[in-house]
């Protein structure tokens, strides 16, 4: 009998041994689980990181830009023909929509005035003095239409500057985005024209300029044509592809 009790004993002495090292093993797991959660919050802060590098976009909300200055340093001179003896010096003003901004930037801007031209950074220098180098390729174009209407790019044909064939935009009254009354002597913006512009980003904008004078007058004086002019006001969203 105290044999049988005896082999009992050591029974359970080895059931408890077994018990015991079962509870070990677990202990031993949570390291692991710690790891797993850490390798979690770090993958987290990779996705973080990346979404810093996107790429930078066109705000899709209307903006309206008052007062961006394309003036110049010497004006044009021209012979009784009208042709240009001595072209316009100064710097181009450079936009960037991405950011909203006016930049100095010799790389990331998408358009740049100077008086009535709007060049773009896409293609090459067409000649004119003093134009900053195209180091992008963005392209711009012209519609017809109402600013709100226009949600696509669609079917508007998208042209780069080129010394072959000048801006893209062209600079002439009636055919791009202004007219002159040389009655007046008054630049104004042509309703319903659209300027459409491939950005640096490759982003896509509509922009409206509103008025080529200082503070958007709605009557030009002569105080506006001789102090005040040369200041864009325009408005401008992203839009579709």
């Amino acid at each position: 009998m105290k044999k049988t009790n005896f082999l009992i004993y050591l029974l359970c002495l080895s059931t408890l041994g077994i018990v015991s090292c079962s509870d070990d093993d677990n202990t031993d797991i949570s390291p692991n689980n710690t790891s797993t959660d850490t390798q979690g919050n770090t993958d987290r802060e990779e996705k973080d990181d990346n979404k810093e590098d996107e790429s930078k976009e066109v705000t899709l909300e209307v903006v309206e830009f008052k007062n961006l200055p394309a003036t110049v340093a010497t004006e044009a001179e021209r012979d009784q023909m009208g042709q240009i003896t001595k072209p316009e010096t100064g710097a181009y003003t450079k936009f960037d929509f991405e950011t909203g901004k006016i930049t100095t930037d010799e790389n990331d801007w998408d358009i740049a005035f100077r008086t009535t031209a709007i060049i773009v950074n896409g293609g090459e220098n067409t000649g004119t003095t003093d134009e900053p180098d195209r180091t992008k390729e963005g392209a711009i174009g012209l519609t017809d239409g109402l600013f709100d209407e226009i949600t696509a790019v669609k079917d508007v044909k998208l042209k780069q500057d080129s010394k072959e064939n000048g801006f893209a935009l062209t600079q002439r009254s009636g055919q791009g985005w202004y007219s002159y009354d040389f009655r007046t002597n008054v630049i104004g913006p042509i309703p319903g024209k659209i300027l459409i512009v491939k950005t640096s980003e490759g982003n896509y904008a509509k922009v409206e300029i509103l008025s080529y004078y200082k503070d958007n007058p709605s009557e030009i004086t002569d105080d506006d044509k001789n102090n005040g002019v040369r200041y864009y006001t325009f408005k401008y969203s992203g839009i579709k592809k």
